[in-house]
Formats: C-alpha cells, sequence, structure tokens
C-alpha cells in the first residue's frame, strides 16, 4: 500500500536560471529605449529579474506564458542581441 507521500500530486516546474550580468534597471532602461516587441522582450525579462515568476512577468506584461518561455530560451543563447 502506497504511503501519503506516494500519493501526493506533483507540479515540475521548469525554471531556467536567469543569465549572469543583468538587472532590473539596466533592463527597464533598455526597455525605455526600445519599441515595439523588443520594448516587450525587455520589460518581461526586466520583471524576471525583479523577482516575479514566469506567469506573474507574462501577466504583467499581458503576453502569452509560452513567449515567456521562449523570449528567456533566446535571451539565455544571445543576451540583449537575441532580443
Amino acid at each position: 500500500m502506497p504511503g501519503p507521500a506516494q500519493n501526493e500530486r506533483k507540479s515540475y516546474h521548469f525554471l531556467t536560471p536567469l543569465p549572469n550580468g543583468f538587472h532590473t534597471k539596466l533592463l527597464e532602461s533598455k526597455a525605455e529605449e526600445a519599441t515595439g516587441e523588443r520594448k516587450i522582450k525587455l520589460r518581461v525579462m526586466a520583471s524576471l529579474y525583479s523577482g516575479h515568476d514566469y506567469g506573474q512577468a507574462a501577466k504583467e506584461n499581458q503576453v502569452p506564458l509560452g513567449d515567456v518561455y521562449l523570449w528567456l530560451a533566446d535571451f539565455r543563447r544571445g543576451g540583449l542581441a537575441a532580443l
């Protein structure tokens, strides 16, 4: 008979570490200078660096959650130039 720990539902979170060398204020200042989709991407990254989780960053910037994951992957590979 399985114990209570085996019956618990498990949720998996794919937390991707944020790249080093960036911070909220830098990303916010870059977002102020940017336009269009790049501005949104930079604001999403700034939200993540400020401590918001992926869902909060998506909601506060009014973008689909999937885009947050995709943009973060691009940012991890190519830094600011990828956004």
